[in-house]
């Protein structure tokens, strides 16, 4: 696909669901993204394909048990709490992209704007293609990101070395549950979903780290979070996904803040006030007296001991504008390898987020200069230190002696 200027207007929702943050994306020219609460700015997260399942003829490998560790949202009986929905199967997840991951066909490896390249449905025969309802996070006849690239400016690149293990990092600003993976495509090959998928880059270890804007040193107030990886039944075969380490609220969630734990949050931080998930975040809401907590333990517990700060690592995250606290504030930190035998170049990286709640697929793209496993330049392979972009809690570095 040949990337070009062309003129669409991009209206900048500030409420996304996910992206990559480190490497800086196309679009992040500014470098604002991975600063805490800025993910969804510009746009940034809401590159995504809408309205897809894993294939007809595939079969649910991942996830489908409430006993399986890569499960992220849990079986709703939706008929006792919502009658209006007789015909709802238990497990309301049923087919849903991170049930086979990497398996639901996606429109771009980078994502097309809005998540509707076509139109939305109107009708059930998904024949008929219109604008859009007015919910923010939806857009019609939004464009490629590979078509769109020639409109951004200063577009970042990243430097790595072949054979390095390098650090990438992503933020969840509307949370979906499932789970993602990291894939390079050479410059000079055409950016299909294809090309990604046989390029696929392994994760590094069992941890993973939450880190607040450009602080390293904020990966000490939770420690090592452990990583949750599979290869089984993923698509290419053998190709490792990570769940989110974030585990949303509890319940099937809604369009509104107060119906998926994040209502009555006014500050941002929250701090001394509803964190997100307590019984307080769901009132005035469909699940009110219903449900609360998060779907799974979060690392740092519920509520945590930094709740009090309006700083916690579960959640929804997103509040549809409704009100201004509960946005998750960190990045979700993992290391990959670069191959050994990488020919140094030009590449592109994507990550791809297959959601288990929403019929949904996040993309995100990044261009990446590849560099001779000996050479001498610089490189990007680590973040780099700076501030947080928020004020932070007072917390402990532990030293090593």
């Amino acid at each position: 696909m040949v990337s070009a200027k062309i003129c669409v207007s991009l209206v900048p929702f500030v409420n996304g669901h996910g992206n990559i943050v480190w490497p800086r994306a196309w679009w992040d020219g500014g470098d604002v993204n991975m600063y805490s609460g800025h993910s969804g700015d510009n746009g940034a997260a809401m590159w995504f394909v809408d309205n897809v399942v894993i294939p007809t003829t595939q079969t649910q490998t991942n996830a489908v048990s409430n006993t399986d560790p890569m499960r992220t949202y849990y079986d709703i009986n939706i008929h006792k709490i919502d009658p209006r929905y007789p015909n709802y199967p238990i497990d309301i997840y049923t087919n849903h992209a991170w049930r086979a991951p990497g398996t639901t066909q996606v429109d771009s490896p980078c994502g097309s704007y809005g998540g509707n390249p076509y139109g939305c449905w109107t009708d059930t025969t998904h024949t008929k293609h219109e604008e859009c309802s007015d919910d923010p996070g939806n857009v019609a006849f939004g464009p490629d990101a590979r078509d769109y690239y020639g409109n951004w400016t200063n577009i970042p690149n990243t430097r790595w070395k072949a054979g390095q293990q390098v650090e990438v990092a992503w933020q969840v600003v509307a949370n979906h549950g499932g789970g993602y993976s990291y894939r390079l495509c050479p410059r000079s090959s055409e950016l299909s979903e294809e090309c990604f998928q046989a390029h696929v880059l392994d994760f590094v270890g069992d941890k993973q780290w939450f880190q607040f804007g450009y602080n390293r040193a904020s990966r000490a107030m939770f420690g090592d979070v452990p990583a949750k990886r599979t290869t089984k039944g993923t698509h290419p075969k053998g190709s490792m996904w990570t769940r989110n380490p974030t585990p949303a609220c509890q319940g099937p969630g809604s369009g509104n803040a107060n119906e998926r734990g994040g209502g009555n949050q006014f500050e941002y931080p929250n701090a001394g006030g509803t964190y997100s998930c307590s019984p307080d975040s769901y009132k005035g809401g469909s699940w009110e007296g219903k449900y609360s907590g998060p779907q799974f333990e979060p690392h740092g517990g519920y509520p945590g001991k930094y709740a009090k700060y309006g700083i916690y690592t579960y959640g929804f995250g997103n509040n549809q504008g409704q009100n201004t606290g509960g946005p998750l504030l960190y990045s979700m930190v993992d290391l990959v390898q670069v191959p050994k035998n990488l020919k140094p170049g030009q590449y592109v990286l994507s990550q791809r987020y297959d959601c288990e709640q929403t019929l949904q697929v996040w993309n995100s793209c990044a261009d990446i200069t590849i560099l001779p496993a000996d050479s001498t330049e610089s490189d990007d392979a680590l973040i780099p230190d700076g501030p947080a972009g928020i004020d932070l809690p007072p917390f402990t570095l532990e030293v090593e002696v």
